[in-house]
């Protein structure tokens, strides 16, 4: 029987499964073979794909982890994916979509490196703020995969509803393998991953859907040389983080995301690409 992937090794399976460019993913189930049905067409999220393929392959009928894990390899051979000493817990995959916002996205790099090895104080932490559905989430998520070569530890939490908090701190327990560790004392949970926060450096820890900020505050780690970036509807901030505004997008931004998301243009495709009468449509839509 093959040894059962590590949970690193998971996690980092996961990953990679989830941004491996589609035609490559298309060779993987090919050599894989699942039965059909089983993994949804290309029109689905890569990430809904490459859930169903893992969901079947670690089934009683499916071919093991172990065997997409070495296939994988075969098509990434420059990923360590057993190393111990990195850390990678984001739910979300990579949206091929995202268009715009990139202003802000260099906001928040300089709002986060400005201060590399300082202490961390509001330099090294930025909030996302603004209105419910307007891209926080989203925008946090291209921060994390544009920028992900510049740190050794990205972690990503919900803060709503609280019980999930809790448990995106558990995960972090666990994947650090804390001394210490105890899923049934959680206030115990919660300092011994602030003091590795406060103690480390090259993290990025994401708070996402950060409203609460009077409860979440006494999760957040006082110190350390990482980075902290929260997504919050909260309009005062006070010195929890430095705030960036997310507002509408521009009008040809939100035409550019509608014709891409619809596949009237290819992912990298510009709006100039597109015919004058698809834009005002598209326009219209978003206005």
């Amino acid at each position: 029987m093959p040894e059962p992937l590590s949970s690193d090794e998971r996690l980092e399976l996961i990953r990679q499964l989830s941004n491996l460019p589609q035609p490559q993913f298309n060779e993987l189930l090919f050599a894989l073979d699942p039965p059909g049905g089983i993994v949804p067409g290309t029109a689905s999220p890569q990430g809904d794909r490459s859930k169903a393929l893992l969901d079947w392959a670690k089934g009683p009928i499916g071919c093991g982890l172990r065997a997409v894990f070495s296939l994988l390899a075969t098509y990434v051979p420059e990923i360590e994916l057993s190393n111990p000493d990195t850390h990678w817990l984001v739910p979300y995959s990579r949206n091929p979509f995202f268009t715009g916002r990139e202003e802000l996205l260099e906001r928040m790099h300089d709002t986060l490196t400005r201060h590399q090895r300082a202490a961390l104080t509001q330099q090294n932490r930025a909030a996302l703020k603004g209105l419910g559905g307007i891209g926080k989430t989203q925008t946090a998520v291209e921060y994390v995969y544009r920028y992900q070569d510049q740190y050794e530890h990205i972690f990503w939490v919900k803060a709503e509803p609280a019980e999930e908090l809790l448990t995106g701190y558990s995960n972090i327990a666990q994947a650090l393998q804390l001394t210490g560790y105890d899923p049934t004392d959680r206030l115990a949970m919660v300092g011994l991953v602030k003091r590795w926060f406060e103690a480390n450096e090259g993290w990025l820890l994401v708070v996402d859907n950060a409203d609460d900020l009077r409860s979440v505050r006494q999760y957040l780690p006082l110190r350390g040389a990482g980075h902290l970036l929260l997504t919050t509807r909260a309009q005062a901030l006070g010195d929890i983080a430095q705030p960036l505004e997310v507002s509408k997008m521009e009008s040809d931004e939100g035409a550019l995301f509608l014709l891409r998301r619809s596949k009237v243009l290819s992912e990298d495709a510009g709006l100039a690409d597109a015919a004058e009468a698809d834009v005002g449509v598209a326009k219209a839509i978003v206005a």
